[in-house]
């Protein structure tokens, strides 16, 4: 029997200047509605967990379970109940079918509001190495806004340990399905820094979620 390297499950939900937000909570939905869908207590998908999912007070929401048939709309709320950030048709990878000996790493992270020129939409201390794949070409890797760039493109530069590796640029008008430019596969192994920062080009794109998804081989 192989074992697997050990990773934080834990989600901490945090506002648009990174502060954690004690009490906030998130809620899943059937995607496009606002029909509460399930999610579990166990891997087995027996036991469905009771909603909303309350973080503690450094912001940490309890571990849970998603079905990986379902689509899901997942929005989490500060304790006032002030939403902070929608992901809709969110689907999680389904790795317990696979056959072969890869194992998915996937690294989310949303930005609410408007985004200034050298922000950091993601910000990642690699604790599993893990590889992303050339053009990050999987249907797993996406990005979406809710307010999309008017009058030219946003653009944003992937870095590794702060050199550049890969672009994401949303086209005009576009909110959904950027293009991904990453031109081989990149290692990152424990200690690397993967990052998605914010270039001049913005044209008033505002609350960007980001989903990336890597791969290691099971040891």
């Amino acid at each position: 029997m192989a074992g697997y390297p050990f990773f934080d499950p834990r989600i901490q939900i945090i506002d648009a200047n990174g502060v954690p937000q004690p009490n906030a909570y998130l809620r899943a939905y059937d995607a496009g509605t606002d029909t509460e869908a399930a999610v579990y207590e166990d891997a087995a998908l027996n036991t469905i967990k009771t909603q909303p999912l309350v973080a503690d007070a450094a912001g940490y929401i309890p571990l849970f379970y998603m079905d990986p048939d379902v689509s899901y709309k997942v929005r989490t709320f500060k304790a006032d109940d002030s939403p902070i950030w929608t992901a809709d048709d969110y689907q999680i990878p389904n790795i317990g079918t696979s056959s072969s000996s890869t194992i998915y790493h996937e690294i989310a992270q949303t930005r609410t509001g408007a985004i200034a020129s050298g922000a950091s939409i993601l910000y990642y201390e690699v604790a599993q190495p893990f590889t992303l794949p050339a053009g990050l070409e999987t249907p797993d890797s996406r990005a979406e806004c809710k307010t999309a760039p008017s009058g030219g493109t946003a653009q944003f530069t992937l870095k590794k340990n702060g050199s550049n590796i890969g672009t994401i640029t949303f086209a005009d008008g576009e909110s959904s399905s950027p293009a991904f430019v990453l031109s081989s596969d990149t290692d990152f192994v424990a200690g690397d820094i993967l990052e998605v920062e914010a270039t001049s080009t913005l044209n008033g794109i505002e609350d960007v979620t980001l989903t990336l998804l890597g791969s290691y081989q099971e040891s």
